[in-house]
């Protein structure tokens, strides 16, 4: 039932992108400038690495975001006898007819990485250098270590940095150590399946395997050669991808058909850490170059696409048999054998050019923790001078390539999309694109992407919209946002397991003139219930907030348990003209008291870099991106600050203790008492005169009900802390987190939170 929201959202604009040497001139490939990044985990620092052809005496443009200058490394211009060093091993065509033999600047450099036993930078280029850069020297320069003259197709280190895996552009497969000591080198097309053949002993076979829906025949049957290919989408390149404990990796290449009626086809192949070939992936139809390990190891994902080949002959073509336009994501284990799937809800296309179905995928990548999937989307769209109520000249109009990400999560054997980042818009106002998508290696749930120009973080944390009324008018209903869909269900008349639901609420972007230049339905990024109506809100990032009367039927009886009927529609803004010149990425909504009469709709978005929350009294609170606590007067439009935590906490809330007192003192004594829960787990409780104090140091959720604090920990226990020792806590001088803290009541729950 859990949510991904976004808690943090950072974006450097560095320089403006300088005039590149267009080496293709149907190339898409233009104004590329940061190619490459590399995360150093010890200093908690970005390196990224960009590729200018241009003029000697060509300088960037002033800028007020201008990064440390580490060092150059002046690419050599490769020979002519290496196909490998231009763009998928092909010639560029000049105007004059011939061929180049320059790089493609994006994809010139095939790995940037932090080696973190040396804390030096080590780079792959396609050309075939190895060089590597001492980042603990003051003015570093690139060395070349060793050089590959077929050229490197492909390169990836592994999670431990002990070893580096390299294709090379003479088909060979060679595993080095962490300073460049060559352990293996192989042929990358074997013949033999791998030490992990299986062995038939009469049973177990597809034959005797039950078939689900397919029946029977489908057990029979078998795919020919013939019938197995890769698809148009496919970039030809080769893949390379670690397990999470570093103890296996995959290799994904392109091979040749072995007769003259087959096709080319995607195949997978299981290496073990020393470089033995431990199994090859059975033969899959339409299988793409997109290649991912999930860190937890179970899975191996990649892209398979259905349907024909359009302008193809329908059968001959080597995709899969199924629904025309179906894309999905397909998982295998280790084994080789498929293993699940589920399906891409990309609207179904026509293309022109390399663009068949319209997009493609470009990559796939896991977070640190396994939980989250990132597809990555280039697609076909049009780009369109921005007009939010005139007419467009249809002459405006032209092909543009645009980029999305796309964040997945599962739960009980559904894929859930919870979020979608689109590429910022570039300086022409054209549709931007991505450069690079990589998730941290340590903080689970960020990500860092790059345009030609941007470099963009997002952090991400786990979120339940739950509806915040009090009985008698508590409907107890939850939210799950799924893409375009909003998963409803009040459970306090239905106990409803996901993915199931109550009520499907479908939603359509709803207004129209804001899609601008993208053909895609944007995904929403936020839910918010009111707390003391039966009312939820939705945002979408650009600043767009649908309202629902959800007429939820709090009693037992016949018919819907809710009926959400949409009551207004609005952009967070003033005017159009606003709209359209700012580049605000909204991220979280909060519903305030509604009106008496019903008919008032306002809003306030002067209170950035911070997470909103309500307190029991209903009044709206901040918690701000340093751990102050404000509270928020819609109506003066003003801040007033209350308390701090030590540090930003995304889950606040906020009580009134009632104090011991005598009992002839009236009014009674109240504490205002802030609680919040921080990413690393630490439980806080603060107010204003005392400060704040730490109660747990593992906790990952909490709620406020009956008198009680209650939060779960990471040991799978439940606490249940009373108010009245929460204000004796903070009036004490004992650490709660440490030796003689006070013990409450607990109970067992294994991985279960509160919300």
């Amino acid at each position: 039932m859990r949510s991904l929201s976004l808690s943090k959202s950072t974006q450097v604009s560095l320089t403006p992108p300088i005039a590149f040497t267009s080496f293709d001139p149907n190339s898409t490939v233009e104004n590329v400038k940061i190619t490459a990044v590399a995360i150093d985990l010890d200093q908690d620092a970005l390196y990224l690495w960009k590729i200018a052809v241009a003029d000697a005496n060509q300088t960037d443009e002033a800028s007020s975001h201008v990064p440390t200058l580490v060092t150059t490394f002046a690419t050599p211009i490769p020979v002519a006898s290496n196909p490998w060093s231009s763009h998928l091993g092909r010639k560029a065509p000049l105007a004059n007819g011939q061929t180049s033999t320059e790089p493609s600047a994006e994809t010139e450099v095939l790995s940037l990485h932090v080696v973190s036993d040396t804390h030096s930078l080590a780079l792959v280029t396609r050309a075939g250098d190895i060089a590597t850069i001492e980042l603990d020297i003051d003015a570093p320069t690139a060395d070349v270590v060793g050089s590959v003259e077929a050229g490197i197709l492909c390169a990836e280190w592994s999670p431990d940095d002990a070893f580096l895996v390299i294709v090379t552009g003479a088909d060979k497969l060679i595993l080095m150590t962490s300073t460049f000591d060559v352990l293996s080198e192989d042929p990358l097309h074997p013949t033999d399946f791998g030490e992990d053949a299986p062995t038939n002993v009469g049973w177990g076979a597809k034959h005797t395997q039950f078939q689900r829906s397919l029946g029977k025949a489908a057990a029979a049957s078998s795919l020919a050669p013939t019938a197995v290919g890769a698809s148009p989408d496919d970039d030809g390149r080769a893949r390379v991808s670690w397990r999470g404990d570093g103890a296996f990796f995959v290799v994904g290449v392109l091979e040749s058909g072995s007769t003259a009626d087959s096709h080319a086809r995607r195949v997978l192949r299981v290496y073990a850490r020393d470089g033995t070939l431990q199994s090859t992936a059975e033969a899959i139809p339409g299988l793409e170059h997109s290649l991912s390990w999930r860190p937890s190891g179970n899975l191996i994902v990649g892209t398979q696409r259905f349907g024909h080949i359009p302008g193809a002959s329908k059968g001959i073509d080597g995709l899969g048999q199924g629904r025309e336009g179906r894309h999905d994501v397909v998982f295998f284990e280790r084994n080789g054998l498929r293993h699940g799937e589920f399906e891409l809800r990309e609207q179904h296309g026509t293309g022109t050019g390399k663009r068949k179905w319209g997009y493609r995928v470009r990559e796939v990548a896991w977070s640190a923790d396994s939980n989250v999937l990132s597809v990555w989307i280039e697609g076909m769209t049009e780009t369109r001078v921005r007009a939010w109520i005139f007419l467009i000249d249809p002459s405006l109009i032209k092909p543009h390539i645009a980029y999305a990400v796309q964040l997945w999560t599962t739960g009980n054997y559904h894929w859930y999309l919870k979020q979608e980042i689109a590429a910022p818009a570039a300086l022409d106002g054209s549709l931007g694109r991505f450069t690079a998508v990589r998730w941290h290696p340590e903080h689970a749930l960020r990500i860092i992407l790059t345009t030609s120009s941007d470099v963009i973080q997002r952090t991400y944390s786990w979120d339940t919209f739950a509806s915040p009324c009090t009985p008698p008018t508590d409907s107890g209903s939850v939210a799950v946002l799924d893409g375009t869909s909003l998963l409803l269900t009040p459970f306090r008349t239905q106990n409803v397991p996901p993915p199931m639901c109550a009520h499907v609420l479908s939603l359509s972007f709803p207004i129209s003139s804001l899609k601008s230049s993208s053909t895609r339905t944007p995904v929403p990024v936020h839910a918010s219930f009111s707390s003391v109506r039966d009312m939820l809100a939705v945002l979408w990032e650009s600043g767009v907030v649908e309202l629902f009367d959800l007429h939820t039927r709090l009693g037992p009886g016949r018919g819907k348990a809710m009926d959400p009927a949409r009551i207004w529609a609005g952009i967070v803004g003033v005017n159009d003209a606003e709209i359209g010149a700012s580049s605000r990425s909204y991220r979280q909504i909060l519903v305030s008291q509604y009106p008496a009469d019903g008919t008032k709709v306002g809003w306030w978005d002067r209170a950035p870099h911070c997470t909103g929350f309500r307190d029991e009294r209903g009044c709206d609170r901040r918690s701000a991106g340093d751990g102050e606590i404000c509270e928020v007067d819609l109506d003066a439009r003003s801040v007033t600050s209350r308390a701090r935590f030590p540090e930003f906490c995304f889950f606040s809330n906020h009580v009134l203790i009632s104090d011991s007192k005598p009992a002839d003192v009236d009014p009674p004594i109240s504490v205002s008492v802030f609680i919040g829960l921080s990413h690393s787990g630490k439980l806080y409780i603060a107010t204003a005169d005392v400060g704040a104090r730490t109660l747990v140091t593992n906790a990952n959720s909490f709620v406020v009900a009956s008198g009680f604090l209650i939060f779960t920990t990471t040991a799978h226990v439940a606490q249940f802390a009373p108010f009245h020792a929460l204000v004796s806590l903070l009036l004490s001088d004992v650490d709660a987190s440490g030796p003689g803290a006070p013990e409450w009541e607990t109970r067992r729950v294994d991985g279960a939170r509160v919300s």
